[in-house]
């Protein structure tokens, strides 16, 4: 067990927990003790991370985030088969890709509801006094939010939605001792990643070459870094975006 980080025993909600950074996040949160209730859309997927984890009181629900409708309820179902969270990460998100003259209203409202509208939907739920214990509240937002990219628009636009939220969040929430942040990662190896490399060929791959602004890194890395907003030793943080692998925007 890690002395600086400490989550024994905390129920810790992770959406998006069956890829990418969301499930390096559950097993970096059962390394240091915690509950890990688990959200994503494929069970197969999920069944096999539970199966892989040290602790034994982690949970698997498999659900479509972009049925908003069905979140309070799914929230409900948690809490009472696991308690009270003491921390929910909205890790799930989608990021196609698609220029402006193709970028419909019905492509930018499938694209917030996964990475914004479910975000604010389970953090209003979280924020019940039923279903809480105070507690943290972290998303997974994107160096997206703050500089564009090409045919990118509705990624980016979702990304600064959920930065803007948690300010507004934080100042809402403090009285109710829940803390909310977001993370801003750079480039993360990561299906996602691999998929943008995949579409963009060359012109994509040739971005990463001597370029010190286009570092990438481990999934592993930015699970560290929530786990650690999650645990009491992040006490005094609220409100904020943090960057983690950029050099200049």
């Amino acid at each position: 067990m890690n002395n600086y980080i400490d989550l024994s025993n905390k129920n810790i909600l992770v959406t998006g927990a069956s890829s990418g950074i969301g499930k390096s996040l559950v097993k970096t949160l059962d390394k240091y003790g915690a509950n890990v209730i688990m959200i994503a859309r494929n069970e197969d997927k999920l069944i096999e991370i539970k199966n892989s984890l040290n602790g034994t009181n982690n949970k698997y629900y498999p659900y479509d985030l972009a049925d908003i409708d069905g979140i309070e309820q799914l929230i409900k179902h948690i809490v009472e088969e696991n308690g009270k969270l003491d921390g929910y990460v909205h890790s799930a998100g989608v990021g196609p890709t698609c220029p402006i003259n193709l970028t419909t209203y019905k492509f930018i409202h499938e694209v917030m509801l996964v990475n914004f509208y479910s975000f604010v939907e389970i953090s209003r739920v979280y924020a019940k006094k039923k279903n809480n214990n105070g507690g943290s509240i972290v998303a997974v937002s994107s160096m997206a939010s703050l500089r564009g990219d090409n045919a990118k628009m509705a990624y980016c636009a979702s990304k600064a939605a959920v930065d803007g939220a948690v300010r507004a969040l934080a100042v809402e929430l403090k009285a109710k001792g829940i803390r909310v942040n977001s993370v801003q990662p750079g480039w993360v190896n990561t299906e996602m990643f691999e998929e943008y490399l995949k579409m963009g060929g060359d012109d994509a791959r040739n971005r990463f070459k001597n370029n010190p602004k286009n570092t990438v890194v481990e999934p592993e890395e930015i699970a560290e870094t929530i786990s650690f907003l999650l645990s009491d030793n992040a006490s005094v943080l609220s409100g904020i975006s943090m960057i983690t692998n950029a050099v200049g925007l």
